[in-house]
């Protein structure tokens, strides 16, 4: 069944602010009743998923390892762009203009989020 069928709109919206309100901590509404944290939700029911499709859409295993290696990765550490901007500033202060710069130089590098440096 479509999973549309089985998560209502409003249960996937209500999930939608509470995982911007709390990141991977968010507790979540799921099918068939059930409810958890967000980054178990992820390593438990949403990688096997997309692994499964990826493969069945004939992505060689390699490459899905590589692309999902990186979000079970970044689900595991917890460190999301969010988060890291967080503990930029925590450890820089609100210097707004340094954090968009950290972080655009980061990104250029083409490393993950989760293991970029504060």
């Amino acid at each position: 069944r479509p999973l549309e069928d089985e998560l209502p709109f409003e249960r996937a919206r209500d999930n939608f602010y509470r995982a911007a309100r709390y990141g991977l901590a968010a507790e979540v509404d799921w099918t068939e009743g059930r409810r958890g944290r967000l980054d178990a939700l992820i390593g438990e029911v949403l990688m096997p998923m997309a692994a499964q499709g990826l493969r069945a859409l004939g992505l060689a295993q390699g490459e899905i390892d590589d692309w999902l290696g990186i979000v079970a990765d970044r689900a595991a550490s917890g460190l999301t762009g969010a988060a890291w901007q967080r503990r930029w500033i925590e450890r820089h202060g609100p210097d707004w203009r340094g954090l968009v710069l950290a972080y655009a130089e980061r990104q250029a590098h083409s490393r993950p989020v989760h293991e970029w440096a504060p």
